[in-house]
């Protein structure tokens, strides 16, 4: 038995992910690969932003709230033997711990797509202005956030406890076909086809018109240049995917 498991990181497409999921279900699974059901698969469907399928499966474990329907299929789903796949960006973050009971006694993968720090302000300040009306700069929300955009040590702890962890640059530019979807059914041995549909339908995306000072930019550069390289050298082969672009290449991993 096997999982592939998609975790984020944030601002990197995971509701769009879900969502395609969710609409090639019987397409993955002809395929070998089994995503399995969870309460907002009707959210997913109409493209709109959703928490996962691996969502429910941590609220039961963390003992926010029990989801046995949904523990159980997935309990059962291991003994089958099933490929499985699921994505929820909660064990990103607060979840992570919680992610060996999930997969224990699975040969299980981790898929981890992760774009510079300065892109994800820009698009996180857009989100939290959009739905939570934030009052904020986007200096604001730098200081109450990046602690979490350091991303090394989030990644050292998924390697202590899996073997197998991808790490993806989540540009157009790197996608294979230029892609997120094309590039994600790589990582799981799986080629994009007509078969699929809805691989470039947008989730989740919201628009700003801040504009990060040239300041704000610095400090984001000098806090994370060094682990970023790091990142670049282990996971993308030394290309400078986490490394701040022009405005041209932030525009293309948008």
């Amino acid at each position: 038995m096997s999982i592939d498991f998609h975790i984020g990181a944030h601002r990197t497409g995971s509701s769009a992910i879900q969502s395609f999921c969710v609409r090639n279900r019987e397409e993955l699974a002809a395929r070998g690969v089994h995503y399995p059901e969870a309460p907002t698969d009707k959210v997913a469907m109409k493209g709109e932003t959703t928490a996962g399928n691996a969502n429910p499966l941590y609220r039961h474990i963390a003992g926010e709230r029990d989801f046995p329907k949904f523990w159980n299929a997935h309990l059962e789903a291991l003994e089958s033997g099933r490929h499985l796949l699921y994505s929820a960006e909660v064990f990103w973050g607060k979840g992570m711990s919680v992610l060996p009971e999930i997969t224990r006694g699975a040969e299980t993968r981790i898929i981890v797509y992760l774009r510079p720090q300065t892109e994800v302000l820009v698009s996180a300040y857009a989100r939290h202005v959009r739905l939570k009306n934030y009052p904020g700069t986007l200096d604001d929300l730098f200081e109450k956030v990046r602690a979490q955009f350091h991303f090394e040590p989030r990644l050292k702890t998924l390697e202590s406890m899996y073997s197998q962890v991808v790490v993806r640059p989540y540009n157009k530019r790197a996608f294979r076909d230029g892609l997120l979807m094309s590039d994600l059914l790589a990582q799981l041995g799986l080629d994009y086809d007509s078969a699929f549909t809805g691989a470039e339908m947008v989730v989740n995306r919201h628009e700003t018109d801040a504009q990060m000072s040239a300041d704000l930019r610095q400090r984001m550069i000098a806090e994370y240049d060094e682990e970023n390289r790091r990142i670049c050298e282990r996971y993308f082969d030394g290309a400078p995917w986490l490394l701040p672009w022009s405005e041209e290449n932030a525009q293309l991993s948008a």
